[in-house]
């Protein structure tokens, strides 16, 4: 897939220390190789309609040890869902999913049964 001017990729030198950083080394390098593109106009776009969580109760994962998200944005992200939220800490990196899944799958499972 051609990358464009306006698209964003992660340098894959620098890929599992910035993103999965405690995902194991060889996990870091598919990742790295397997990543798609971004465009740039998306971190920019206004968002239309109402989004789901002020509609529905959410769950949301604060990854303490991420280096794409600051954890503070990622709580004030939570925070803005206005009591709705249940939020969860793990002490991980931005790609909890890889790196702790049985975590993640936890929380997957409560929020499906609203514990």
């Amino acid at each position: 897939m051609p990358i464009s001017a306006t698209d964003l990729i992660l340098d894959r030198v620098h890929f599992g220390e910035d993103f999965a950083q405690d995902a194991p080394r060889a996990e870091q390098q598919v990742l790295a190789a397997t990543q798609k593109p971004v465009a740039a106009a998306t971190l920019g776009a206004t968002v239309t309609g109402t989004p789901a969580w002020k509609q529905f109760p959410t769950w949301y994962q604060i990854a303490t040890a991420d280096r794409m998200i600051p954890v503070a944005a990622e709580r004030a992200m939570a925070a803005r869902a206005a009591g709705r939220a249940r939020t969860v800490e793990l002490g991980t990196g931005h790609a909890a999913m890889v790196s702790r899944p049985v975590h993640t799958a936890q929380l997957i499972e409560r929020a499906a049964t609203g514990r």
